[in-house]
């Protein structure tokens, strides 16, 4: 759910892997779902962290995320974005359908401020430069 880890830039040219990944395969026909979780929270976000290490073991075998992005504000410390990233909205559905993504979801919902808000987005373009 929330990204851990150390994650460093690569510095290589466009096409090639962006932080150590490499990019969404983004063809025609071939879809590509995002889901952005944006919420607020006063708690470290190594809690966050934690509770990623938490939904990998939950969900061991059934989830269907493909990446998980997490994020701090830079403005705004309190802030908390999660970028998932799905192959289709089906896919998405399902994962947010598992008793382990539940069980994670209530305690981070615990640890916001007010109510989470979803975006969700179809890719239609992902290009590094």
């Amino acid at each position: 759910m929330w990204a851990s880890g150390q994650v460093t830039a690569c510095g290589s040219p466009a096409g090639d892997r962006v932080y150590g990944v490499d990019p969404i395969d983004v063809r025609e026909g071939v879809p590509v779902f995002i889901q952005v979780n944006i919420t607020h929270s006063d708690h470290p976000i190594e809690e966050f962290t934690a509770l990623e290490d938490e939904f990998v073991k939950a969900t061991e075998g059934e989830r269907t995320i493909q990446r998980a992005i997490g994020c701090v504000g830079a403005d705004d410390p309190s802030l908390r974005v999660l970028i998932a990233i799905f192959p289709d909205a089906d896919a998405a559905a399902r994962n947010s359908a598992l008793p382990g993504t539940d069980q994670v979801a209530q305690k981070v919902m615990a640890m916001s401020k007010g109510e989470p808000q979803f975006i969700n987005l179809n890719v239609v373009s992902d290009r590094s430069f």
